[in-house]
């Protein structure tokens, strides 16, 4: 399921702990946006909006209602299909650092690094 209302303006997934810029309204994962300030101050992610320096973030109860309503969520990152918004939002991504192959879990990625990349982890961490 994909609806843009749903979508942080950020990552573009479906949302995870909602919040809105009080200038414009684009929505956003508050992790999103706090990875987006350290990176490029304290702005809207919205490249559009005219807040500037000072950028003031609410929570929006409304749309967490709609996301809890929200059935049969996948994500974009890795394909993984979720029943229900609980499911979704307590679900996190992980992405191989040499490859970029993606994995729905921790277990999976280091299985997958163990597997695929041992050889390069241990090249990687002879100190010279």
């Amino acid at each position: 399921m994909s609806n843009n209302e749903f979508n942080c303006c950020i990552c573009k997934n479906i949302l995870i702990e909602p919040y809105f810029c009080s200038n414009c309204k684009t929505k956003f994962c508050i992790k999103c946006l706090d990875k987006f300030s350290i990176e490029n101050g304290n702005k809207c992610p919205n490249e559009n909006c005219e807040v500037d320096k000072i950028f003031y973030c609410v929570e929006d109860d409304n749309l967490k209602k709609d996301l809890m309503k929200l059935r049969n969520i996948k994500c974009i990152k890795c394909n993984v299909e979720f029943e229900n918004y609980e499911l979704y939002k307590n679900h996190k991504c992980y992405k191989c650092y040499f490859c970029e192959k993606k994995f729905s879990d921790d277990e999976n990625l280091f299985s997958h690094l163990k597997d695929i990349h041992y050889d390069t982890i241990v090249q990687h961490s002879i100190v010279k």
